[in-house]
């Protein structure tokens, strides 16, 4: 029995009711073996800064002075077999973020003290990001994607464009409807073009995100803000037995698969599952990039495999 809700919620949200389709998209490529373009980020001297467009931490940086991430930089926070790589912001820093920070998965984005903004950049998260009680995250222009493997941990602020309440708000009325919601067993994708903001949290098991998703826009010149989610019950979709057969299904592919899966092999972006409770369909999806050292340039990949 699908659950359908069309009420006024007293702070002036209303929840309808979305079902919000699927799309998949695979595309089988072969891959390069890399060569070793990533530079170490360079704090004490801001080398970084200037010249190099592809930067790699892997080890603890502290930054305890303003930076930017220029338009055209990516920075890998990654993790070796004895080092996690992990980026702090210190001591008031803003960090702005014009260019590209993917955080895998072992590598961590800590913001102590201190503000990340994303303006004009993009950063991807499937590691863990850790905002301090006096650390701010802040999207004005740009994405935030944390995906269903990356993992928030929020004891200060997250933000969207210039509103720091309205966001916030969203999330503690969708706890009012749903008060197993906890956004860290949510991904988390704000997608923001300075004037307004789209927001989408969708509930992952593990690496697999699911169609269950609550969306809705953040403007400064609305004062209401609409949140829909998808169609299905709650029962539905905090079944033990779907998450239980859906990790049997993740297990059983992964080792029938251990010699593809060696994920080491390339610079990965993102890979996991998704999961459609319509159709009971799960499939993995990954996506890298490889760089082509005789021709000087990173090459993307995509594949998919139903499960």
């Amino acid at each position: 029995m699908k659950t359908k809700i069309n009420a006024l919620i007293s702070i002036g949200f209303v929840f309808i009711i979305l079902i919000a389709p699927l799309y998949l998209l695979t595309i089988n490529v072969k891959a390069y073996d890399p060569a070793m373009p990533f530079v170490p980020f360079d704090n004490e001297t801001d080398r970084h800064s200037d010249q190099n467009e592809y930067i790699e931490i892997w080890t603890n940086e502290n930054i305890e002075k303003n930076f930017i991430v220029k338009n055209n930089q990516n920075i890998r926070i990654t993790s070796l077999r004895s080092t996690n790589g992990k980026l702090v912001i210190n001591n008031g820093v803003t960090a702005t973020i014009k260019g590209d920070i993917f955080i895998e998965r072992g590598g961590l984005l800590e913001i102590d003290d201190g503000t990340v903004v994303i303006s004009g950049g993009n950063i991807t998260n499937c590691g863990t990001i850790k905002i301090g009680e006096k650390g701010m995250l802040k999207v004005l222009n740009g994405t935030l994607n944390s995906t269903s493997a990356g993992n928030i941990q929020n004891d200060g602020k997250i933000t969207c464009l210039t509103s720091d309440k309205k966001l916030e708000r969203c999330f503690k009325c969708i706890k009012k409807f749903d008060d197993r919601f906890d956004l860290s067993d949510y991904s988390l994708l704000i997608d923001s073009d300075e004037k307004s903001a789209s927001v989408t949290t969708s509930y992952c098991i593990d690496d697999i995100m699911t169609n269950y998703r609550y969306k809705f826009e953040i403007d400064p010149n609305v004062k209401k803000t609409k949140i829909v989610r998808s169609d299905y019950s709650l029962e539905t979709v905090y079944s033990l037995k779907t998450v239980q057969n859906l990790q049997e299904l993740t297990s059983t592919f992964e080792k029938d698969h251990a010699k593809e899966l060696n994920f080491k092999m390339w610079y990965w972006k993102n890979y996991g599952y998704t999961y459609n409770y319509k159709n009971n369909e799960l499939v993995f999806n990954a996506k890298w990039f490889s760089y082509d050292d005789k021709n000087d340039k990173f090459i993307e990949n995509d594949y998919s495999e139903k499960v």
